[in-house]
């Protein structure tokens, strides 16, 4: 999960292990977005309740853009709408942007903008602090002996496993 201000607050966290930008997809390579404020050209889609529309609206440019929004219950929903033409680009978490990108026949390309890191770690109730340390240790271990970068590169065809504070 994303390791938000408020999750950290009420939950017991690892530490973050994994940088999960916030990316804009297209489905036409052509279309050049190098800055939030080039969204105002474009009718965007993304998950209603997302990290990805809680970038959008933390971003200074915001109101350039805001009316150009749809929200969407699922990014299915996101895609299936791109695909047909009624929006030019979704604002999605890259994990789950590139798995669905795996996915299709058509590939959706990459902005060159993004709206930055969201990064992940395990949530654990808040009183069960030996649980996430425990978590955070097994983690620190997945990297050390390269499993984590397995993992990643088979998933996602890059390495995002990063462990706060974690220095190989």
């Amino acid at each position: 999960m994303s390791a938000t201000e408020e999750r950290q607050e009420s939950m017991a966290l690892t530490d973050k292990y994994l940088n999960n930008r916030i990316v804009i997809m297209t489905k036409d390579a052509s279309i050049n977005i190098t800055s939030a404020a080039d969204l105002a050209n474009y009718n965007i889609g993304t998950q209603e309740g997302s990290a990805a529309l809680e970038m959008m609206e933390a971003n200074p440019d915001y109101d350039l853009f805001k009316d150009k929004i749809t929200q969407y219950p699922t990014y299915d929903e996101v895609i299936m709408d791109m695909q047909a033409g009624r929006i030019d680009c979704m604002v999605v978490d890259e994990v789950l942007g590139e798995y669905k990108n795996s996915q299709l026949e058509e590939k959706m390309a990459v902005a060159e903008f993004n709206f930055g890191d969201d990064f992940y770690a395990i949530g654990c109730r808040k009183e069960d602090t030996d649980v996430a340390a425990k978590l955070t240790e097994a983690i620190s271990a997945l990297i050390d002996d390269g499993t984590a970068a397995e993992i990643s590169e088979k998933w996602f065809g890059k390495n995002i496993v990063i462990l706060e504070g974690y220095d190989e």
